[in-house]
C-alpha cells in the first residue's frame, strides 16, 4: 500500500476514533451506533466496517491503544530509577490524553478499563509492599494492594469528574501521600 493510501487509512481510522469519542461524552456506549458514528465523522458504514467489527470493536481498540500509552510511560518511569509504585505517570498520561480520556474513564466510560489500567503498577507494587512489610502473608499484601489502587481510582474518577482541574503531578503526589499515610509508612 503506497504512502496516500496509508495517511487516507489512517485519517479516516482518526476521524472515526474522534466521532464516538465526541458520542461518548454524550452516551454510553452501548447506545451508540455505527450509523451515528460515521454520520458525525463524514464516511460511510461500510468503511467502518473495513477497519472495525462494530462499535465495541472500535472502543476496544482505542482502549487498546491508550493501554499501551499508559503502559510505556510506566515503565519509562521505572526505567528510570523510581523505587516504588507512584501514581505520577497515570496521571501525567491522563492529563496528555484529557479528551480521550473523559470520554473513557468519564461517567460513559467503561470502569473495567480504569481497572485494568490501574492494575498495570500491580507488581511493582506488590514488590514495594513486600520490601516494606517482609512479614505479611501474600493475601495480606494483596489487600493491602488493593485497598491503595481503589483509593487512588477514586480520586482519579473524582479528578475526571470535576473537568481535571489542578496540577496531575501535584494529584498524583496526593493520591501517593494518601496512600503511605493510610499503610503506616513515610515516602521520603
Amino acid at each position: 500500500m503506497n504512502t496516500a493510501n496509508n495517511r487516507r487509512v489512517q485519517y479516516t481510522k482518526q476521524v472515526l476514533k474522534e466521532s464516538f469519542l465526541e458520542l461518548l461524552l454524550e452516551k454510553p456506549a452501548g447506545q451508540i451506533t455505527v450509523t451515528e458514528i460515521c454520520h458525525n465523522a463524514d464516511v460511510n458504514r461500510t468503511t467502518f466496517y473495513m477497519h472495525y467489527e462494530d462499535v465495541y470493536d472500535l472502543e476496544r481498540k482505542i482502549e487498546d491503544e491508550f493501554y499501551d500509552t499508559l503502559v510505556a510511560s510506566i515503565e519509562q518511569y521505572f526505567h528510570g530509577g523510581a523505587e516504588y509504585a507512584s501514581m505520577i505517570p497515570v496521571y501525567e498520561t491522563i492529563a496528555k490524553n484529557e479528551r480521550l480520556c473523559l470520554a473513557l474513564f468519564g461517567r460513559n466510560g467503561d470502569d473495567a478499563f480504569l481497572n485494568r489500567c490501574c492494575e498495570i503498577q500491580k507488581d511493582q507494587m506488590v514488590l514495594f509492599l513486600k520490601r516494606m512489610y517482609p512479614t505479611k502473608s501474600k493475601q495480606t499484601l494483596e489487600s493491602m494492594r488493593c485497598y491503595i489502587m481503589n483509593g487512588c481510582m477514586g480520586v482519579i474518577k473524582n479528578w475526571i469528574y470535576g473537568g481535571m482541574k489542578g496540577d496531575p503531578v501535584q494529584l498524583a503526589q496526593l493520591a501517593d501521600r494518601l496512600s503511605a499515610q493510610a499503610l503506616g509508612f513515610q515516602q521520603s
